[in-house]
């Protein structure tokens, strides 16, 4: 994207929205509120006019501001209320992109099943290589809407990730070897309703080092978020996974099931300190992204 489209607050151009599903397209049209109908060259049009016009608006309400007498508590908070929605179309728009696009060269994507089950605080589970040595680059996933579904949760999380050798299971309320991944605060995943099957995930800190694991071995991770729609959930219908059992697999990798971290106070107070249940598993809903070493 251009310099001179980033210094003006713009998230996307025509080519970037060219690149992106209809489905994930609509739910921008719903966050700018303009319509959703018609072919996909026209929903492109509509959305690159809101967002010149909303841009446009901020920068003469902006220059009013400078121009003009100090804004009454009234005037202020309109401003403040519009800034608010732009900064939140912007996000969205962001987050989209990253979500949607193609893994990189080289890089191969997995995307788990579907979310069928509920949302948590975060979720353990593990990912075993299967005849190769794979190196993760990125693990990404979702939250879950709120009352309404659009392409971004209404509020904002704190989010921490961690990862450690070998299987969770047994060692979800020790935190002797795990280490932290990457910590982000005050952030948005995109959102993803029950049962939606062309989802947009958006990527877990992770830091700068992809993760290798060894063919034959497992590693494992938890995701802990300052909110209980933070992390989407699938669930074993009409059974319940056992930690540890396979949930989801390809040529390449297997996805496990794990437990849920209680995370009812302060995520940072109960981090390896209990769980939600002994008996309640649950799988990760999202995708991988790794390549193969020869």
């Amino acid at each position: 994207m251009a310099d001179t489209q980033a210094a003006q607050g713009i998230e996307f151009d025509e080519n970037d929205l060219k690149g992106m599903k209809v489905v994930e397209l609509k739910m921008l049209c719903e966050d700018y509120g303009v319509a959703k109908s018609g072919k996909k060259a026209e929903i492109i049009d509509r959305l690159l006019e809101a967002q010149q016009m909303m841009m446009g608006y901020a920068d003469v309400v902006e220059e009013e501001v400078d121009k003009g007498p100090p804004l009454s508590p009234e005037e202020q908070e309109e401003k403040a209320e519009l800034e608010k929605n732009i900064d939140m179309a912007s996000s969205a728009a962001a987050t989209f992109l990253a979500g949607s696009s193609s893994p990189a060269e080289g890089t191969d994507r997995f995307t788990a099943q579907t979310r069928t089950g509920n949302c948590w605080h975060g979720l353990y589970f593990e990912l075993e290589a299967k005849d190769k040595d794979i190196v993760i680059t990125s693990i990404n996933t979702a939250s879950s809407p709120e009352v309404h579904v659009g392409p971004l949760r209404e509020d904002r999380m704190n989010l921490v990730f961690y990862t450690r050798d070998g299987t969770c299971v047994g060692n979800e309320k020790n935190q002797d070897g795990w280490t932290m991944l990457g910590r982000e605060r005050d952030i948005q995943l995109p959102a993803v309703a029950y049962g939606e099957l062309e989802a947009s995930y958006g990527p877990l800190p992770m830091g700068q080092s992809p993760l290798r694991v060894a063919a034959g071995t497992r590693r494992g991770f938890c995701v802990f978020s300052s909110s209980w729609r933070g992390v989407v959930l699938r669930s074993k219908l009409g059974d319940r996974f056992v930690p540890g059992e396979v949930t989801d697999e390809n040529e390449h990798l297997k996805l496990c099931a794990g437990l849920l971290p209680r995370n009812d106070q302060l995520y940072d107070d109960t981090m390896f300190t209990d769980i939600y249940s002994e008996d309640i598993a649950n799988a990760f809903v999202g995708s991988i992204d790794y390549r193969v070493e020869p």
